[in-house]
């Protein structure tokens, strides 16, 4: 009679626990509380963090026997980002675009003759590179002109030099000695710019009695060189080439 009894009572059945959002270890665990077993089923992308169990089959709460496997899907995290080209945009929108896709950066300002400030010059990794959810995209970013120091020279030749940004400078110091105050026809010292890009004359211009003195150029990147002819007057001078970028 008792060997026909449990022939007749069949398997034992025992409810589906509740695994979504368990780890896939600790999901394992509360199964087997419930002498159940798990089996591992798709990893798909998800919001929730990379391991966390998403979906179960059978469900929470069904009745099963003893022993039944219960399928899991697991996350794996967020799915990979594709970059944005944002080189040629504003930092600010650049890096608000990034944000908005769940990735971080950070601002290397560089000098960028020709570029607006503010504006992306690089990025790092390269657009349309997937990247993983969270990382961090380099922004190399054009930062405001100034006034940098290319050379400088006095009472030599000078040798060329090279302009990068839209305009530069020449500040000058000269000193006269004195000779033409008593000679009616006297030339005075004079300078040249040449353009050695464009194999040009150049332009010249008068050299004043004074420290300093300043003569600006908007000639746009190039090289070029300055050639000082002091003309009737024994004068010392000296030159710095400064380039705006």
């Amino acid at each position: 009679m008792i060997v026909g009894s449990i022939g007749l009572a069949g398997p034992s059945r025992t409810r589906v626990p509740a695994l979504i959002g368990l780890t896939r270890s600790a999901a394992g665990a509360r199964a087997r509380l419930r002498h159940l077993r798990v089996t591992a089923g798709r990893r798909l992308h998800s919001t929730a963090p990379a391991g966390i169990v998403i979906g179960q089959r059978p469900r929470a709460g069904a009745r099963v026997t003893d022993g039944t496997a219960v399928r899991l899907t697991v996350s794996s995290g967020r799915a990979p980002v594709s970059l944005p080209v944002v080189e040629k945009e504003d930092a600010a929108d650049a890096q608000a675009a990034l944000h908005k896709l769940g990735l971080a950066t950070t601002v290397r300002r560089v000098p960028a003759p020709g570029m607006t400030a503010g504006t992306v010059v690089d990025q790092s990794p390269a657009p349309g590179h997937p990247v993983a959810y969270g990382s961090t995209v380099a922004l190399t970013v054009a930062e405001t002109p100034q006034w940098r120091p290319v050379t400088t020279f006095a009472g030599r030749a000078p040798a060329p030099f090279t302009i990068r940004g839209s305009r530069w400078r020449i500040v000058y110091r000269m000193a006269f000695q004195g000779t033409c105050t008593w000679i009616v026809f006297c030339s005075g010292p004079s300078a040249r710019v040449t353009d050695l890009s464009a194999g040009g004359p150049g332009s010249g211009f008068g050299l004043s009695d004074g420290s300093p003195q300043t003569r600006t150029f908007t000639t746009g990147p190039g090289r070029y060189q300055v050639r000082v002819t002091p003309g009737g007057d024994d004068a010392r001078w000296s030159f710095t080439v400064a380039d705006y970028y």
